[in-house]
């Protein structure tokens, strides 16, 4: 089983549901048959919900740039001279984005929506289901990579 999670895991560049087959059986356990038959199907979901999570966050880069200035903005002709755009990415990543607590991946919101005052659902690209979200909260190495 080791031997065929690592190779799919090769092909397909680590997705999340081979993760979490590698941590599975990392600790000691085994996947069953039918976990275990899915398995490339599975990968192959995963490169497909990899490329609506790329088009996120790309959407979600243009808007937290728009965000930040406008908070430099806000903060008088003072703020304007000591904040940068930069400065405000920690508190907007925190604000919205959202972590899956099954697959422990990145959750970004929908595209925004001007006219929508709704609130965005979160739901994991991979899991497709809502099996709950944790906020985000930036650790030394996501803090500089949210900054790129």
């Amino acid at each position: 089983q080791t031997r065929q999670v690592k190779m799919l895991a090769e092909r397909y560049d680590n997705p999340p549901s081979l993760l979490l087959a590698w941590g599975w059986l990392r600790d000691g356990g085994l996947l069953d048959h039918a976990a275990l038959a899915r398995l490339q199907s599975d990968a192959e979901d995963d490169t497909t919900s990899r490329v609506e999570q790329h088009k996120r966050a790309v959407a979600y880069v243009e808007w937290r740039e728009d965000a930040a200035r406008q908070l430099v903005r806000k903060a008088g002709p003072l703020g304007r001279l000591t904040r940068r755009p930069e400065d405000f990415y920690d508190q907007l990543n925190q604000e919205t984005l959202k972590v899956c607590r099954r697959c422990r991946q990145l959750i970004y919101p929908p595209a925004k929506n001007p006219d929508s005052r709704a609130r965005p659902t979160f739901q994991c690209h991979y899991c497709h289901d809502n099996y709950g979200v944790d906020p985000y909260r930036p650790t030394p190495n996501t803090s500089k990579e949210a900054r790129q």
